[in-house]
């Protein structure tokens, strides 16, 4: 009997193998975050097209010409920012894995191929497109995300900004697909009202996660000389600085949805302001950041079903 049980063990092990390699290879470009990216930029194609005459070949083109290569170049922001932050997060603890089987080397090696795949990923999103500024977007993040893990995170705010500002741009690509190639929608007023407001509050709460995972790496951040906020001007300034950026997405937030509607303002109130408000006290009250970052995410999924209420909302 142990003999036959012997024959299978090699096979269990590798196969065992394979799933935690995959695993680790998930965490490492954030699958989720980029599952979550992918929805948000699906939901905005959608709110979009379900005003629209577009043909079905159009929806294909979008989803090869913008899904995969904005998939692919953020897992490649990922992984290399990994590779630059590998002291950084063996220092706070994160990312256990990378003393395992996830060394420096094997990051670098597939940050590589997804840079390479990114690259394809481009040329074939122009071939069908035939668009210079979905390329030109594309190239310059990719380009914007190796300096940003190089260099740019290391400089209090900036780094943040851009991060933030890649997100946005991530997600206004569908309404340049839609307007500038398929040429099959012009949007409503409330329509550029909602997408103008809920685009700047991705840039707020993009801002305010980024900011928060810097309090989190602060002393790693300190140990390998990456001078980011709150590093440069404390940990207690910064809370500060957050509460106050917490508290003006508030205030944006209730101003905005006063042009959306009744059940759109609702929704906003008590999904998104509010949580917003109480996410605000707790950075200035706790320094389990890990956990405001877990309430920021859950803030994030609920304000994104924001598209699909004001969608059936105008559409009653």
């Amino acid at each position: 009997m142990k003999d036959i049980l012997s024959r299978f063990r090699p096979n269990g092990y590798m196969s065992g193998e394979i799933i935690n390699r995959i695993s680790q290879f998930l965490k490492l470009i954030r699958f989720k975050n980029l599952l979550f990216l992918l929805f948000l930029q699906s939901s905005i194609f959608y709110l979009l097209l379900s005003s629209s005459n577009i043909s079905a070949s159009h929806v294909w083109y979008g989803i090869i010409g913008l899904v995969i290569p904005t998939f692919l170049i953020a897992a490649f922001g990922n992984s290399v920012n990994d590779y630059f932050d590998y002291e950084s997060d063996i220092i706070n603890h994160k990312n256990a894995s990378h003393s395992e089987r996830f060394a420096a080397e094997k990051i670098k090696k597939a940050s590589v191929r997804l840079g390479s795949l990114s690259l394809v990923s481009m040329a074939v999103s122009f071939l069908i497109t035939n668009n210079l500024i979905l390329l030109v977007f594309f190239i310059s993040s990719i380009l914007l995300l190796y300096y940003y893990s190089l260099k740019m995170k290391c400089i209090p705010i900036l780094g943040n900004l851009v991060v933030s500002c890649l997100c946005v741009i991530a997600l206004f690509l569908p309404i340049v697909y839609i307007m500038l190639i398929a040429e099959g929608v012009k949007l409503t007023g409330e329509t550029r009202v909602f997408l103008s407001g809920f685009l700047f509050f991705v840039f707020l709460t993009t801002l305010i996660r980024e900011l928060i995972k810097d309090l989190e790496d602060i002393n790693g951040d300190r140990a390998t000389g990456c001078k980011t906020l709150p590093v440069s001007i404390g940990e207690s300034k910064t809370r500060n600085v957050l509460l106050g950026i917490c508290l003006i997405t508030a205030l944006m937030l209730m101003s905005w949805a006063q042009y959306l509607g009744i059940f759109v303002n609702a929704y906003v109130m008590l999904f998104c302001v509010f949580p917003m408000i109480l996410i605000g006290a707790l950075i200035v009250r706790t320094s389990n950041y890990g956990k405001v970052s877990k309430y920021l995410k859950w803030l994030m999924f609920s304000s994104s079903l924001l598209i699909y209420i004001f969608h059936f909302s105008y559409n009653l």
